[in-house]
């Protein structure tokens, strides 16, 4: 199914950058300073490999940024600035031990799954097109209107949200699982789906800046609920699609990137500081504010910390919280209540690094190299990630020949940017419903066919 083919210049910056790991390691003999030196090489290693083999646009490009923003970034501007990684600043106080350094190692080893799946990876292959399913479109009226309703319900499904968080709290979503007024959440998907579905089917709106600035614009009512996720791996996913179908050099693209960084920035700040009750002009007036705001992204570093702390003291294997998300959407589908702590790995990190806080509704986060190393150790962090990033450049390539796996693989791609920060699965609601979606339309398509052939 798959052609693997290396590429020589990223397969030198891997060897090199193997034998400068491997000279840090004989060199240097703390092992927390090694570990975050051999940690900077394989950051810089995995950002050259990415920048030689994909557009910093593509999904696998993405997905190395967002694990870099969320897993490595502190460690990494602790080298360069004045911040100390190991201050615990959320949910875990004081400072951390000695368990750094397998929490940096599990970090270099999943760059070293990022770069190897590069490497070995190519999505240029060519994939005959599927004649039926390709030539009838959804007609552009109908998901028009779809997009319509949908807009409409995500700007409601803000508001409301906004409203409930001006009137109680943020965290308090989550203390009194807030239920949302019917309608609202199919609403909400709708938008989502006929978006996707525009863009897979319509070229044109691909490139279309005046439809997708509007989507962006709709979309940043999510972040009215006081998380920014859902919103920024929707801006970058809009922008991976219409780099996409654009010829521009890795050059331009990081001059293009930078200014996408600092929109994000300012967005993010601003639901960051509205939630919390803080002042966005005294961040912005204080001592490097984009570092601190990349710094305060990392929050994941200290939950694969967890992981390393949780891993040493039981001595066991955790496969199953690997499959944490199949089985929470399974559990909720059934209606059966399970004991999350035992089942979701974010539970679990959040639990037994501060019970107090955790019982009050707060939580850590979770991240799906925690699991990896849960289940697997070390070793874990290599091949998780190597499978993952693997099959997000490979299957890439069905996308340009595919239009019903086009919306599958871009629907679900907000989610899979989104789990340095989350599980390993989190994206499997997303594609189910997008298989689902695509099922529907496979049936409209047959039933065309047969009245064409028939008529």
């Amino acid at each position: 199914m798959f052609q693997i083919k290396t590429r020589k210049k990223p397969l030198l910056i891997l060897y090199l950058t193997l034998l400068l790991s491997i000279l840090m390691s004989l060199i240097i003999d703390d092992g927390i300073n090694r570990s975050l030196y051999i940690l900077c090489i394989s950051t810089l290693s995995v950002f050259f490999i990415c920048y030689c083999c994909n557009k910093i646009t593509s999904p696998a490009s993405l997905l190395i940024i967002s694990s870099f923003v969320f897993l490595g970034c502190r460690p990494f501007l602790s080298l360069f600035t004045s911040f100390d990684y190991r201050n615990a600043d959320w949910f875990i106080t004081g400072y951390l031990d000695e368990n750094v350094i397998y929490t940096n190692y599990a970090v270099s080893f999943m760059y070293f799954g990022y770069s190897v799946a590069l490497i070995l990876s190519n999505n240029n292959s060519a994939h005959r097109e599927c004649y039926n399913i390709n030539k009838i479109k959804p007609n552009i009226i109908f998901l028009s209107i779809l997009f319509l309703f949908g807009s409409l319900g995500q700007i409601l499904k803000g508001f409301y949200f906004y409203s409930f968080i001006e009137s109680n709290s943020y965290v308090g979503i989550y203390q009194d699982k807030v239920n949302l007024p019917m309608g609202y959440n199919f609403l909400s998907y709708l938008f989502y789906c006929s978006f996707f579905l525009i863009c897979a089917f319509y070229d044109k709106f691909r490139v279309n800046k005046s439809f997708l600035l509007i989507s962006i614009l709709i979309a940043a009512f999510s972040a009215m609920k006081g998380s920014r996720g859902e919103f920024v791996t929707f801006l970058l996913t809009v922008f991976c699609i219409y780099y996409n179908e654009r010829k521009v050099s890795n050059i331009s693209l990081l001059l293009k990137m930078f200014l996408i960084f600092i929109a994000v920035f300012i967005i993010s700040e601003f639901v960051s500081m509205w939630r919390s009750g803080g002042s966005f002009i005294a961040l912005i007036e204080g001592d490097n504010p984009l570092v601190q705001f990349i710094y305060g992204m990392g929050v994941s570093y200290i939950t694969l910390y967890q992981s390393v702390k949780i891993s040493l003291i039981s001595g066991m294997f955790e496969f199953h919280y690997l499959i944490s998300q199949l089985l929470i959407t399974i559990s909720s589908v059934l209606g059966v209540q399970v004991y999350l702590p035992g089942i979701s790995y974010s539970h679990l990190a959040s639990k037994t690094a501060n019970p107090q806080l955790y019982e009050q509704g707060f939580g850590l986060g979770g991240s799906y190299l925690g699991e990896s190393y849960l289940a697997m150790g070390l070793i874990g962090c290599f091949i998780i990630p190597f499978i993952v990033l693997f099959l997000i450049n490979k299957l890439e390539v069905f996308t340009r020949y595919n239009k019903t796996f086009y919306f599958v693989y871009y629907s679900s791609l907000p989610s899979v940017l989104f789990i340095p920060r989350e599980t390993l699965f989190y994206f499997f609601p997303y594609a189910v419903k997008g298989i689902i979606v695509v099922f529907l339309f496979t049936f409209y398509v047959n039933i065309k066919m047969r009245r064409f052939n028939n008529g």
